[in-house]
């Protein structure tokens, strides 16, 4: 009920979410985490 008499907060909890799940688990980022934790595995980095 809240966001429906709030529909501003909706659109602010919206974008939020949007650059939250694209920091997280964009290609890049995820690609990032694998290489990590490959490079850990193999003895080329730290974990």
């Amino acid at each position: 009920m809240r966001l429906i008499a709030q529909p501003t907060l909706g659109q602010q909890l919206g974008k939020q979410a949007t650059e939250t799940i694209q920091a997280r688990y964009s290609w890049n980022i995820i690609s990032q985490n694998y290489l990590h934790h490959y490079q850990s595995i193999l003895g080329g980095g730290r974990a």
